[in-house]
């Protein structure tokens, strides 16, 4: 079965020849061409027990190669389990309108700033309010550009807790197990704080008006988008919640260290083309594949590279660093937290056996199950 990698070390250099990406993306492509070969060096273990010698080249580590995805994620979601309580989740998705992709995508770290900001601003003030909770909630937030096909489509996912702390400090406010907030009142929350924030940075002149852009130069053609995006009901929902802080993991899990598209969806490469597979939602969620070429399915990867040093995992109200041992650790003494202890200990137990099994443990020997020691390394480009 063809890899990610294995299309990057095809195709990667013509399609830069061709396309001439930015250093960013080029940077990203020869990490991913790169990963795990002797072309990033590596080192030479040992096994104490069984003598056997195993050659570990390096990991390229950037955030976009699938291959180094997975011990960040144990790692992470290790550390979330110290924020999750003994209550109802909600999966709340928050997306931008088509009409803004493309102004999106010449200016992203401006426009998923903005995208961010107004999903936590409304949530945080909705729930705020004495109309709702009158609390505050916390919820972690996770922005996503793809679609199953690959192609732009910038949203965040935020699992919420169903409910907060009181704003005297002194209970625990719990929601409803299957309603959180009507979704329309937070999608038209949410179209009018982005739009406030989307004006804002526009009289500012720091919005990047290029190509079919240029006309939103004109102040009369930028404000009838918005007068045109506000006429709009923006696509906001929540999915089922969450059966348990067990399962909130699980889904946090895959989530947040997940790239465009993992190597389990590519089944053929061939002669320049690419079939990958894809879950159609509007044909009852149906498994179908998709053919392109190489150049196309690199060019739709890449446009899911993020801008350096960008924030895609963000935390707020509870779960946000400053609460988390204060207000976080109080409410879950509130709602008893201590007797879900095991199965989130169960869990990632389960996920760090996975990681042994699958060898990429490197100080255990994959052969016999003894300790590893290095013998040996080697730099970039280096034979072992």
């Amino acid at each position: 079965m063809s890899s990610i990698q294995d299309i990057f070390q095809t195709c990667g250099d013509e399609f830069i020849v061709k396309r001439k990406p930015p250093v960013r993306i080029r940077k990203v492509i020869g990490c991913i061409k790169n990963c795990k070969t002797i072309k990033l060096g590596g080192h030479v273990s040992k096994c104490k027990d069984c003598c056997k010698t195993i050659i570990h080249a390096n990991s390229c580590r950037n955030r976009h190669c699938s291959k180094c995805q997975y011990l960040k994620q144990i790692q992470w979601v290790s550390e979330q389990m110290k924020k999750l309580m003994d209550i109802s989740y909600f999966h709340i998705v928050f997306t931008l309108p088509k009409e803004l992709r493309q102004l999106c995508f010449y200016n992203q770290e401006l426009i998923y700033n903005l995208l961010f900001k107004a999903a936590s601003r409304a949530l945080s003030q909705l729930s705020a309010s004495k109309r709702h909770f009158h609390a505050q909630i916390g919820f972690t937030a996770i922005l996503h550009t793809w679609t199953q096909q690959l192609l732009y489509h910038p949203h965040i996912h935020c699992v919420v807790t169903g409910g907060g702390m009181s704003m005297d400090g002194n209970s625990f406010i719990e929601s409803s197990s299957k309603f959180f907030l009507p979704v329309k009142v937070v999608s038209r929350k949410f179209r009018g704080k982005f739009l406030c924030y989307l004006k804002k940075v526009y009289n500012k002149g720091k919005l990047k008006l290029a190509g079919d852009l240029v006309c939103l130069k004109s102040p009369f053609e930028f404000f009838n988008l918005l007068y045109k995006l506000n006429k709009m009901e923006w696509v906001v929902y929540t999915k089922e919640p969450f059966s348990s802080p067990e399962n909130v993991l699980r889904y946090l899990g895959r989530y947040t260290h997940r790239v465009a598209i993992s190597d389990a969806k590519i089944k053929a490469f061939d002669n320049g083309m690419i079939t990958f597979e894809f879950t159609d939602r509007k044909d009852g969620c149906k498994k179908k594949l998709l053919i392109i070429t190489a150049d196309e399915f690199i060019l739709r990867f890449c446009m899911h590279i993020l801008p350096d040093k960008f924030v895609k995992i963000r935390h707020f109200g509870l779960h946000a660093n400053a609460n988390i041992n204060t207000k976080l650790r109080t409410c879950q003494r509130i709602t008893d937290t201590k007797r879900r202890k095991k199965e989130f200990e169960e869990f990632i137990a389960e996920s760090e056996n996975f990681v042994k099994r699958t060898g990429q443990d490197f100080n255990i020997c994959p052969h016999c199950g003894g300790p590893m020691e290095v013998v040996a390394s080697f730099l970039r480009g280096q034979a072992p």
